[in-house]
């Protein structure tokens, strides 16, 4: 069956054996709502259950939920832009037997993907927060309605806003003892104040005896937990700002990596 050019389409409690063959479902076209609610597929040497490849356009929402896809065939020509998923980010997706698809599973992460022993430099020359890139490289990984927009910055695809759990860490050294600095998970440049995590900048001597300078700084591990809310298009990313000091300074990143869901 195909359906095209649609309104308001509404496919409820459905079922199709595994004796059917090619696609049991076409949708292509403009729609405005679309609904696929109840029954199940088994798929065995059919070509798909449902085709979404030709889908135009949704001007509203498409929501398929309690259908069970099973036999193990293919279940979904789908287009989504994401690696491993079915739908685009039109559609709110829980069935058995295929990947859920909505807002509320959108997350991803990255990191650091340098040399751990080396790091990279991120210098800080007054008391306003920046982004921690410096010359780090970065790799982002298990991306769902999410997108790497460049270095450590993740931009949110979904459709609606929502609340979204965030879960950081981060190992440095700096250059200059007994200076404060703040580590803070920033949306679109605004720094998230609730945020802020505080680590102060230490030094281990490699003798006893007086402040003669045979000491080295210490490696020191940071870590970031907070809730924020993003709507469609806002930027997550990770700043630090030093909060004691002045002139300019040095800190050097041997890890960094961000998850958000």
């Amino acid at each position: 069956i195909t359906y095209t050019d649609i309104d308001k389409l509404l496919l409820n409690n459905q079922a199709w054996l595994s004796n059917n063959g090619g696609v049991y479902e076409t949708l292509s076209g403009d729609f405005n709502l679309i609904q696929k609610v109840s029954g199940f597929s088994q798929v065995v040497g059919a070509i798909a259950a449902v085709d979404v490849t030709g889908i135009t356009n949704i001007s509203g929402d498409a929501v398929m939920k309690s259908v069970v896809f099973s036999g193990g065939g293919n279940y979904v020509n789908g287009n989504s832009p994401y690696t491993g998923y079915n739908f685009t980010t039109d559609w709110t997706v829980d069935c058995p037997g295929i990947q859920r698809e909505s807002d509320d599973v959108a997350g991803g992460n990255f990191y650091y993907n340098g040399a751990l022993t080396t790091g990279f430099t991120q210098t800080i020359s007054n008391g306003t927060a920046v982004p921690i890139q410096g010359s780090g490289t970065f790799t982002a990984t298990n991306l769902f309605r999410f997108t790497a927009v460049s270095n450590n910055v993740l931009q949110y695809d979904g459709k609606k806003e929502r609340d979204f759990q965030v879960n950081a860490s981060i190992s440095l050294r700096g250059d200059v003892k007994d200076e404060y600095y703040a580590f803070i998970i920033a949306v679109n440049g605004a720094v998230v104040t609730e945020s802020n995590s505080i680590a102060r900048i230490s030094r281990s001597y490699n003798r006893t005896g007086p402040d003669t300078g045979n000491y080295s700084y210490t490696i020191q591990n940071v870590a970031i937990n907070s809730v924020v809310t993003l709507s469609p298009g806002d930027n997550v990313e990770l700043y630090v700002q030093r909060l004691t000091g002045s002139g300019s300074s040095n800190i050097t990143i041997f890890s960094e990596n961000l998850s958000i869901k």
